[in-house]
């Protein structure tokens, strides 16, 4: 048996109310995740594996939310060293009115969307560098020498644009455009 069916079989084969008697929909519950397994890509089969996870109600969406936009701007090093020092979650059970089957998902990144974010403070530094700490998304600095016409407010709209080679881009109100990254 494959690994991720081996995980999913424990996991649904854990959960309270199986029986021998809920075989079949056991075997209705892996489907999802066979046909995840089946995916060569690994970045589509993960998708895959994830919108299956989501609709059994393994994975909470608005968990999963909140921990993209904190982690928004990370290096993948940096997620994993504030992971391990945080207290995992505790296990949540599957919500049974979600049984619909996964597909492969072909919708865009999420890690590649903008994220709308709001001034709590900013500075300049000199002239020509700016740090803003957003309320949602952490601190950020300019990375180039940037003329900005004024230092935002407390409230203001912040938008950061994930840019090409791992770098963004940080909108301050529709107008200003900068070189940006996360410092926090």
């Amino acid at each position: 048996m494959r690994p991720a069916l081996l995980f999913t079989a424990i996991v649904l084969s854990a959960m309270p109310g199986a029986a021998p008697a809920q075989e079949a929909s056991a075997q209705d519950a892996l489907a999802p995740f066979a046909a995840c397994a089946k995916i060569a890509g690994d970045r589509e089969r993960h998708r895959c594996l994830d919108a299956a996870l989501r609709s059994t109600g393994i994975i909470d969406e608005k968990q999963a939310e909140a921990r993209r936009q904190e982690n928004f701007g990370r290096t993948p090093a940096q997620v994993e060293a504030r992971s391990e020092s945080a207290v995992p979650p505790a296990p949540v059970a599957p919500d049974p009115s979600r049984t619909a089957a996964a597909e492969p998902t072909r919708t865009a990144d999420p890690e590649r969307q903008p994220l709308q974010a709001t001034v709590a403070s900013a500075r300049l530094i000199g002239r020509d560098r700016m740090v803003v700490r957003t309320a949602e998304a952490g601190e950020w600095a300019s990375v180039e020498r940037e003329t900005f016409r004024r230092t935002p407010r407390a409230g203001d709209p912040f938008e950061i644009i994930p840019g090409s080679l791992g770098g963004y881009r940080c909108r301050i109100e529709r107008t200003t455009l900068f070189a940006c990254r996360r410092i926090d």
